[in-house]
C-alpha cells in the first residue's frame, strides 16, 4: 500500500480503487498536508459506504488541517457541513456515526459557524441512534461526552442533558462495556450518580 501511495501523482483527483488506499495511509500520517485532505474529501463523493466513512474518521483525525483549508476557501467549509449533515441519515451506522464524530470538532471550533437547524439535526438523529445496535449507543454516549466536557455554550449542554433524560440511560449501560464506562463519564459529568451502582454493569444481573 505505502509503495504505491508514495507513486500517487500530484492529481486532486484519485479512482475509486486508489481511495481506500490513500485515504487509510492519510488517517493514519502523523501530520498531513492541505493536499492530502484534498484528496481525501474526494473519498466523500464515492458510492462505497466504507470510502465516504474512512474519508470522515480521516477529517476527524487531520481536522487541523481541514481548518486551514476552511480558512482559504468558505464555500468547502459549507460543503463538508452539509455533506456531514446529510450522511447523519444514512442508514449505514459507521457512516452515520463518523459523521456525528466530524460534527462534534465543528461544533466545538470556535471559527466554524453552525445552523441552529444542523444542530437540531444532530440531536434528533442522536436521539435515534439510542435505538440502535449497542456500539452505535456506546459511540453515540461518547460523542455527548465529548462534547459536554469540552464546549463553553450551555445552550449544548443543556441539549445533551435533555437528550439523556429522554433515554434509559441505565437499560442502555448494561448492554455492553462500551456503553457502560461512555454512559458512566457522562452520568458523572451530569450529575446523575444514581448510575453509580453494579447493577447497571453488563456483567452483573439487572435484578440485583
Amino acid at each position: 500500500i505505502y509503495k504505491n501511495i508514495r507513486n500517487t501523482n500530484n492529481n486532486i483527483e484519485l479512482s475509486e480503487l486508489e481511495l481506500p488506499n490513500y485515504v487509510i495511509y492519510t488517517y493514519f500520517k502523523k501530520t498531513s498536508s492541505k493536499e492530502d485532505i484534498l484528496k481525501v474529501i474526494n473519498g466523500l463523493e464515492s458510492k462505497n459506504t466504507l470510502i465516504k466513512s474512512l474519508a470522515m474518521a480521516t477529517l476527524y483525525h487531520h481536522f487541523d488541517v481541514l481548518k486551514e483549508l476552511f480558512k482559504e476557501n468558505q464555500l468547502l467549509e459549507k460543503q463538508i457541513m452539509d455533506k456531514t449533515v446529510e450522511f447523519f441519515k444514512s442508514s449505514e451506522w459507521i457512516l452515520r456515526i463518523s459523521a456525528m464524530y466530524l460534527f462534534m470538532k465543528l461544533l466545538l471550533s470556535n471559527n466554524i459557524d453552525v445552523d441552529e437547524e444542523h444542530v437540531e439535526i444532530f440531536f434528533n438523529i442522536m436521539l435515534e441512534n439510542f435505538n440502535d445496535n449497542h456500539v452505535v449507543k456506546g459511540l453515540s454516549l461518547e460523542i455527548l461526552y465529548n462534547l459536554y466536557i469540552n464546549t463553553q455554550l450551555e445552550s449544548l449542554k443543556e441539549k445533551i442533558s435533555e437528550t439523556i433524560n429522554k433515554i434509559d440511560l441505565g437499560a442502555i449501560m448494561h448492554e455492553s462495556h462500551l456503553c457502560y464506562y461512555n454512559g458512566l463519564y457522562l452520568a458523572n459529568k451530569l450529575n446523575k450518580y444514581e448510575y453509580f451502582s453494579a447493577k447497571y454493569c453488563p456483567s452483573l444481573n439487572m435484578n440485583l
